[in-house]
């Protein structure tokens, strides 16, 4: 297990494009609504955090998720999950298993993700209000603090 998540730690490490500009999306909530993150994108700092339900890492780090979204400054980004091409029961019963802390969001094709070049999940990305990607990683961050 620890070998996968270096390996994808790894692969993210090596696409990392920070201080890149982020790419503008829209994708499905729950309820079948297009939310448009992109419309978010140089307005607002953003966590996107890409997740499966059969990943046991994505649940492992969902206290660590629910920390960011209680960090300083918090109250002014906007949070959103993203299933990575999964069928809507399994992404339901995950979120509501594990009490998932983010707006869940359906990547259903995996077109998001790799737009953001993302190889495995768990990931996390922070773009900043600039709109520039400023963290990307398979962990959150600990102690963080919005600006």
């Amino acid at each position: 297990m620890q070998f996968l998540i270096l390996t994808g730690a790894l692969l993210l490490a090596a696409s990392a494009s920070f201080a890149a500009e982020a790419p503008k999306f829209s994708l499905k909530n729950l309820d079948g609504k297009t939310v448009n993150v992109g419309a978010l994108i140089g307005k607002k700092v953003i966590v996107l955090n890409f997740w499966a339900s059969w990943c046991s890492a994505c649940e492992e780090e969902i206290p660590a998720l629910a920390s960011l979204k209680a960090s300083p400054g918090a109250e002014n980004v906007e949070f959103f999950g993203i299933n990575v091409a999964e069928k809507e029961a399994h992404i339901r019963h995950f979120t509501n298993k594990y009490k998932y802390p983010y707006i869940t969001l359906k990547d259903s094709n995996r077109k998001v993700s790799h737009l953001f070049g993302l190889t495995s999940v768990p990931a996390t990305i922070i773009i900043a209000k600039d709109g520039k990607i400023i963290y990307k990683a398979p962990i959150p961050p600990k102690n963080y603090t919005f600006n």
